[in-house]
């Protein structure tokens, strides 16, 4: 066979694989539309949105047509299965009722996951990539007053794929609070994974690129016409307090910043540059490239370039982009940045020492606690974990003098800084340190009442209903989960991640109810992301040889979410 047959050959079965696709997904909508599923989308308010599929007599031609053009693929007597879709759409016609044309897709998929696993999976790969393609296009075109009518069909789909994932989410949430249990076993070599798709500079990129874009669709698209600040504390705390710090200086970020002076001296530095509306504005675009840029030098750090782009990649499309967009969590969002700038630090101390790196990540360890003191309190227990697992595991005690250094840094910060803000009629941050300590240390019998059903009552209603469905995107958690337990507690990756998550999910697990998301907050999902979608697209490949489709289909399906929650948000 010359070449021109084959490649039309490979391009009428990926066409008929993706349009078998489509069929299952349609079929799987009318499902959930039967039976009047509904589940909570942020559109402007928190809503529960049914699954509704408004399919005309065209729409049924087009479902009959697409299981017509999924018989190429199939094998010997399976493309039978196929033909089954002309007495199908007869039949529907005449019931005026899709049912028929569901039962035969519905048919065709269950016959394939018996005889041909792999196409199955390549078949609903494509059919999520063409859905999400399309959902992701329907959205842009909403926000920017484009045309985009043709692509309307998209929405009731992604919801019906979003729909299960929601249902299930305070399970999956848990599910990964928990991972650090089951990473006390060895973890897996990372050196032998490879991160597909792109090239790890295209990925960067295309990481800024959405981080822009995430930027605009809030502040600078007809979403928002009358260019309102979007999230919490940009309304109640932040811009209110930069017209303080512009009428008192210095004086002002120690009176009204106390609890995040570092992060009020940079908002200052923006009012006077900028205005304070502005000023405010631009927090969030700082947020967002600073988190994307220092996701991917970590991960870069741990693993090399290639999984760091897919880290840069996911960084704007993760929980901590959602949840601090709806909260406006600009400081917590920056002091997570030079946390994860300054793990970056203490992993290279770690491999090559040098007093150089010692004081970096004492420095951005300090800079991220006097950008907001909780996340710089979660910052030092998480380190301090690391540091002990590292000194166990190459034992070496020399390497837990850091802690030593650490402390000593932190208690004359704390010291000089509860001085000069007492002086400036501002709160101490050291009583802010110990209220909270002991509020988590009146918890702890909290954990006694962890899976009882009381305790899954406030979780359910803390996943669902504070930050408004951004923690509702599964991969979120699936892929956390899948990352924290194939690294393990000793591995390089797993020395880093695995306490990072302990010291969150110990937090998330006692929080009073309204706390729940901000104690979430505390870890860098898209690093262990990027990790777990390389280890999910290794396990693919091996038994299925579609890993590149079902992780494009997986990116999409997050960028669908991601841009459909910011939209829903701010319009």
């Amino acid at each position: 066979m010359n070449p021109s047959p084959r490649r039309l050959a490979t391009l009428l079965e990926a066409l008929g694989r993706a349009a078998l696709g489509l069929a299952i997904i349609l079929s799987w909508t009318y499902l959930l539309s039967t039976l009047g599923a509904a589940c909570p989308v942020l559109d402007g308010d928190l809503v529960y949105k049914v699954v509704a599929l408004p399919l005309g007599r065209e729409g049924a031609w087009l479902w009959a047509l697409l299981l017509l053009a999924s018989t190429p693929p199939l094998k010997s007597w399976r493309r039978w299965l196929g033909l089954t879709a002309l007495p199908a759409l007869l039949a529907a016609l005449r019931m005026g009722d899709p049912l028929p044309l569901a039962a035969a897709a519905a048919a065709v998929a269950v016959v394939e996951a018996y005889a041909d696993l792999g196409g199955l999976t390549y078949s609903l790969a494509s059919g999520v990539i063409l859905v999400e393609a399309a959902h992701v296009t329907y959205v842009l075109g909403r926000a920017y007053r484009l045309d985009a009518s043709w692509a309307s069909i998209a929405a009731p789909l992604h919801l019906a794929l979003y729909c299960p994932a929601a249902w299930a989410a305070p399970v999956i949430v848990v599910a990964a609070c928990l991972s650090p249990i089951l990473a006390l076993r060895p973890g897996h070599n990372p050196g032998k994974l490879k991160a597909p798709l792109l090239d790890w500079r295209l990925q960067l990129a295309a990481g800024l690129s959405l981080s822009l874009l995430v930027w605009a669709l809030v502040y600078a698209s007809p979403l928002n016409p009358e260019e309102r600040l979007v999230g919490v504390d940009p309304v109640v705390r932040y811009y209110p307090h930069a017209q303080t710090l512009l009428r008192e200086g210095v004086r002002g970020v120690l009176r009204v910043g106390y609890d995040r002076p570092l992060h009020y001296l940079y908002l200052l530095a923006l009012s006077r540059l900028a205005g304070p509306l502005m000023a405010v504005k631009l927090l969030l675009l700082t947020c967002l490239l600073a988190y994307t840029t220092s996701t991917f030098l970590m991960a870069r750090e741990l693993w090399g370039p290639r999984m760091a782009g897919l880290a840069a990649l996911l960084a704007p499309l993760s929980y901590t982009t959602t949840t601090g967009l709806y909260g406006g969590l600009c400081s917590n969002w920056t002091s997570l940045s030079l946390t994860i700038l300054a793990y970056t630090a203490l992993i290279k101390w770690l491999r090559k020492r040098g007093a150089r790196w010692l004081a970096t990540y004492l420095l951005l360890l300090a800079a991220a606690a006097a950008t907001h003191v909780y996340m710089g309190a979660v910052a030092y227990a998480a380190t301090t974990l690391t540091l002990i697992i590292e000194a166990t595991r190459r034992r070496r005690l020399r390497l837990l003098m850091p802690i030593a250094l650490q402390l000593a840094l932190a208690a004359a910060c704390l010291y000089t800084a509860d001085t000069l803000i007492t002086r400036a009629r501002g709160r101490p941050p050291s009583t802010i340190i110990l209220q909270n300590a002991g509020i988590w240390l009146r918890s702890w019998p909290a954990l006694s009442r962890v899976l009882k059903p009381r305790w899954w009552d406030k979780v359910s209603f803390a996943v669902y209903r504070y930050a408004a469905t951004a923690a509702l995107d599964p991969l979120d958690w699936l892929l956390t989960l899948t990352a924290i337990t194939s690294l393990g507690l000793w591995s390089p990756g797993g020395a880093v991640l695995t306490p990072w998550l302990a010291a969150a999910a110990a937090l998330a697990l006692t929080a009073p109810i309204n706390l729940i998301y901000r104690a979430l907050y505390d870890f860098p999902y898209a690093i262990a992301e990027a990790y777990g979608l390389t280890r999910l697209a290794g396990q693919v490949s091996v038994k299925l040889d579609a890993s590149k489709l079902v992780i494009t289909a997986l990116l999409l399906f997050k960028l669908s979410y991601t841009l459909n929650y910011i939209a829903g948000l701010t319009a």
